[in-house]
């Protein structure tokens, strides 16, 4: 069995082999005999070509016949996808195409790998027989290939005109675009197929169709010089101005390529033949650019724009020139001066029909006559030509050139009135003058033109412009007498005050030529700038300040009180007024019926930049008003210290005196300027000036509580103890006033260290001022100045006078005694120098006082009270009880004011022993009877004076009680001293304060002083 299939095999590879044999040699005998022995009519070679597929390309159709007949596939495909009437149709076997398509089930569309029917590869060879078989057939028209091209497209490209008929007769579409977007009809165009072009044209094509790039068939023709078509096309009414992606038209191609005739058809088909593409290059550019010089003659024949410059900036001409094109120079350069005398006569003829084509045609429209010097534009606005300047204008010419005058167009216009044209000309520079320097506003006022007086000032010209001899428009309207020009020049804020090169103002013209009716118009205008300026300089209205002085009004008026604007501005404080005054030439050194002047203003209300400004100016710095108050002095008096510092650097006399013989410093002093004190005092101010009551700076401030100030003096060494004319030092009425922080700062300057001073220099008289049960107090002198010497009468008197010593160097207070050294030479004998007290002590003042007896010196009871109170808080913050606080313990004097004294048996506040030595019953707080206390009893005590100072008595003394009786009702809290019925509540809630029964319900040392200093104030309101 294997043995005959083996056999069977070769027998079928031999059949095979015998029948491709015979089918390639074109055999018909032996191919139908071995078909007719069983031969498989579907062999295929190595290839893999069937033998119908070989069969019908070598065109043998009787073989074809034969195999299709003993059923050969009549629609095998090759590796291709190419089948038996695939290659039949390519090769143009027109027999075997028509004997296969006769067969049943014939695919006449199959399409090969790279897209392509029979009918399209019948179509592309030109098989006119094949294709008019397919057609019949009902072949697919449409089928494309990988290009997407059709049968049409391809026919056409290579130019089968029979093809494409048949192809269009079968309902071909020739608007169907391939892959690059191309038509039939475009490929005919580019390919010049001027017979296929006029096929397409009959069937109604889409001449106009672009490809991807936006080309034409129209530019391809001209592109690739098929003229014919290009006529062709322009006849069928294709768009001639059509661009492509470039921008470039059928034209422009055609002058780029060289194309004259092409070039000759658009023309005469009116195209767009200064159409420009992306590169700005327009078809006489490029013309120009490739040297076509017949090209570049017909374009200027036919009125090319030869003067449009591409993107960069370059003409036909330049580029013309760059490349030495001479007769392209030539041609260029005669059409260039051939337009420009066409343009000037246009002109001059008023032929806006010819002007306007030679502009629309590029012609310079700045072209100047060579004989005048005037440009068209000068002449046209001369002739009074609207349409025409108009023309000109929106061709771009020069509204700015000037005539060999140098007068401009718009100056024309204004001078012989042409309102119109003027407004044409606004885009230009309507304040250019002419060489006399008249501007064109100027020659509308002086020619009474009002409408373009109207327009100019309305655009804001130039209105107080002047000429060469200083004539403004005003002058010109005023000379000429035209009254409703003045008065707009006028409304206009036009200037009316300045004069010309003559010395004339516009007024003194009006005056001169008889023009009352405008005298009468300026003059009132003048009066109501007067008012005007005033109301600018008070209100701080820069905008109108800065244009009434633009029209040169006077910076120096004056309003109905004498004042200048300058001095009114800077009253108050508007600066940019002031600095605008200034540069207008205001005088600086005016002053007012008061002597004053704007740098003593502007010092007084402390404006620094205006005094910087003023002084800038040459403002006189030392100028005094009717007071003899300086610059320095007023800003001195205001606390303006940046101002004192500016005159000072400036050159001020820091020491000049007011006629009452104040000085800056002085007057600091007085209303309590510290900083400015400060300064004054550190550029070398006199410290120790008086005025008429001799009275210094530091004595004023001593009496206002200015302690800071007071501290400056001090530190400048100001002599703080000079006297008034009634010989009151500071120190005394600081006291007085009950100005605490001034009195501490006062007596510590005026303080001494104990000094080593020998027995000798201390002359101890034989006067006894006092005597106690352990000492004696003498007078003394010592170095020319009362002193009270204190001793001891015995040894037991030592410890107690050493206490006093202790204390008082432990508190050295203005309102404790002081102590001016101790003699301790003698061991037990140690004498204290204290200041001597020449007014006695309170307890006897009083009693002067209740009798009417006279008084060394008055004091207040409120003065009494402060002053016992601050040196009570002073003992205190030294943590030191006085525990001996009584009237007759506290001292006064016409000069040292009023001290406490005696602290024989004052104590630490921490010592155990405060039950010993204790002073005076009367005044003992009833805890001390108990033989335990504190500060409060000093404030019992205290409480005990204040009903003294009150009634004049000594407590108890209306009573008639024993002294026990006394003590022991004050112990238990049922009896204390009283006020008067007439005493003011405030002081008898204090009394009652101080003198409660327990200690702690007493106010403090502080708290009483705050209740004093409350009234000191009311006192003194101006402290």
């Amino acid at each position: 069995m294997f043995k005959f299939d083996m056999l069977t095999k070769k027998v079928d590879e031999f059949s095979s082999k015998s029948l491709l044999d015979a089918v390639r040699a074109g055999k018909l005998d032996k191919v139908g005999a071995w078909l007719g022995r069983g031969g498989d009519p579907n062999t295929v070679d190595e290839k893999g070509e069937s033998i119908l597929f070989m069969a019908a390309a070598k065109g043998f159709d009787g073989i074809a016949q034969k195999i299709a007949a003993a059923g050969g596939n009549i629609n095998f495909t090759d590796r291709y996808g190419a089948t038996p009437l695939f290659v039949a149709a390519t090769k143009g076997h027109t027999s075997v195409v028509a004997l296969l398509l006769a067969q049943p089930g014939i695919d006449i569309n199959t399409q090969t790998v790279e897209g392509n029917t029979p009918v399209f590869m019948a179509s592309w060879l030109g098989h006119v027989a094949v294709v008019d078989l397919l057609i019949d057939a009902n072949a697919d028209l449409t089928k494309f290939d990988s290009m997407a091209a059709t049968p049409l497209h391809i026919a056409t490209e290579y130019g089968h005109e029979n093809i494409v008929g048949l192809l269009l007769e079968a309902g071909a579409s020739p608007n169907q675009p391939n892959r690059d977007g191309r038509t039939p009809v475009f490929m005919a165009a580019w390919h010049g197929h001027t017979g296929i072009v006029k096929r397409f044209i009959r069937a109604e094509a889409d001449i106009n169709k672009c490809d991807d790039t936006n080309r034409t068939p129209l530019f391809m023709a001209a592109c690739h010089g098929h003229d014919e078509i290009v006529a062709l096309l322009i006849q069928a009414n294709a768009d001639i101005n059509k661009c492509n992606q470039d921008e470039s038209t059928p034209m422009l191609i055609s002058a780029e390529k060289g194309r004259e005739e092409a070039v000759k058809l658009f023309i005469a088909a009116h195209a767009d033949i200064n159409k420009v593409d992306k590169n700005g290059y327009s078809p006489i550019f490029m013309a120009v650019l490739n040297n076509h010089a017949n090209i570049v003659h017909l374009l200027i024949e036919a009125d090319a724009d030869i003067y449009k410059p591409n993107n960069v900036g370059k003409t036909p001409l330049m580029v013309a020139m760059e490349r030495n094109h001479e007769a392209i120079c030539a041609m260029l350069l005669e059409a260039g001066t051939r337009d420009r005398k066409s343009l000037l006569q246009a002109v001059v003829d008023g032929n806006f029909e010819l002007a306007s084509k030679l502009l629309a045609k590029g012609v310079d429209p700045n072209v100047v006559n060579d004989e005048t010097g005037e440009s068209v534009l000068f002449s046209a606005v001369s002739k009074g030509f609207e349409g025409m300047v108009s023309q000109l204008v929106a061709a771009g010419a020069d509204v700015d050139k000037t005539d060999a005058s140098g007068r401009t167009a718009i100056y024309v216009a204004a001078s012989k009135g042409h309102a119109n044209i003027a407004q044409m000309l606004l885009r230009g520079d309507y304040n250019q003058s002419d060489a006399e320097g008249r501007s064109p506003l100027f020659m509308a006022a002086l020619n009474g033109h009002k409408t373009i007086v109207e327009l100019l000032l309305l655009v804001r010209a130039e209105k107080n412009k002047v000429n060469n001899v200083g004539d403004s428009p005003m002058h010109a309207a005023v000379s000429s007498g035209h009254l409703n020009i003045v008065k707009m020049l006028v409304d206009a804020e036009a200037t009316f005050s300045v004069t010309n090169l003559a010395g004339k103002t516009p007024l003194d013209i009006a005056s001169e030529k008889h023009h009352q009716t405008i005298v009468t118009l300026l003059t009132d205008a003048a009066a109501a700038d007067r008012l005007r300026l005033i109301k600018a300089a008070t209100d701080g209205d820069v905008a109108l300040m800065a244009l009434l002085l633009g029209k040169a009004t006077s910076p120096n008026l004056l309003n109905d009180d004498g004042d200048s604007v300058l001095f009114v501005a800077t009253t108050k404080g508007h600066q940019t007024i002031v600095q605008k005054l200034i540069a207008a030439g205001a005088d600086v050194n005016f002053v007012n019926k008061a002597g004053r002047s704007s740098l003593l203003v502007a010092s007084q209300i402390g404006h620094r930049p205006i005094v910087v400004l003023l002084i800038r100016a040459k403002a006189e710095i030392a100028h005094t008003d009717t007071n003899g108050h300086s610059a320095i002095y007023e800003a001195s008096a205001h606390g303006h210290d940046a101002v004192v510092g500016m005159l000072i650097t400036c050159g001020a006399d820091i020491d000049a005196t007011t006629m009452d013989g104040v000085s800056p410093l002085f007057i600091a002093a007085t209303r309590g300027h510290t900083a400015v004190v400060n300064l004054l005092l550190a550029m070398g101010a006199a410290p120790d000036v008086h005025d008429q009551n001799e009275c210094t700076p530091l004595f004023l401030a001593a009496s206002k509580g200015y302690a800071p100030i007071v501290d400056l003096f001090v530190q400048a060494g100001a002599d703080f103890g000079l006297c008034n004319k009634v010989g009151i030092t500071p120190l005394y009425i600081a006291r007085k006033r009950g100005h605490r922080a001034v009195v501490k700062i006062l007596h510590d300057a005026d303080s001494k260290l104990l000094q080593d001073v020998r027995d000798e220099d201390i002359v101890v008289s034989s006067n006894v001022l006092g005597r106690g049960g352990q000492g004696v107090v003498y007078k003394g002198k010592w170095h020319h100045q009362d002193v009270a010497v204190k001793t001891v009468l015995n040894t037991d008197g030592l410890d107690s006078l050493r206490k006093e010593i202790e204390t008082m160097r432990r508190c050295n207070s203005p309102y404790i005694i002081k102590m001016i050294a101790v003699l301790e030479q003698k061991l037990d004998e140690p004498k204290l120098v204290l200041e001597y007290m020449n007014s006695g002590d309170l307890r006897s003042y009083l009693d002067k006082k209740r009798t009417h007896a006279p008084v060394d010196v008055e004091f207040s009871k409120l003065e009494l009270a402060w002053a016992i109170a601050n040196g009570v808080l002073d003992l205190h913050e030294q943590n030191i009880l006085h525990r001996d606080l009584k009237a007759s313990n506290v001292l006064l004097s016409t000069t040292n004011y009023i001290k406490i004294a005696d602290f024989g048996i004052s104590r630490d506040l921490g010592t155990e022993t405060l039950t010993m030595g204790i002073g005076t019953s009367y005044w003992i707080a009833p805890e001390v009877f108990d033989g335990h206390y504190g500060f409060p009893a000093d404030i019992y005590s205290l409480g005990v004076i204040l009903t003294e100072l009150d009634t004049l008595q000594a407590p108890y003394a209306n009573l008639n009680l024993k002294f026990m009786t006394i003590l022991d009702q004050v112990r238990s809290g049922k009896l204390r001293p009283e006020v008067s019925p007439e005493c003011d509540e405030w002081y008898a809630d204090l009394a009652n304060w101080c003198l409660q029964h327990k200690p702690e319900d007493r106010p403090t040392a502080a708290q009483v002083l705050g209740v004093l200093e409350k009234q000191m104030r009311a006192v003194y309101p101006e402290c």
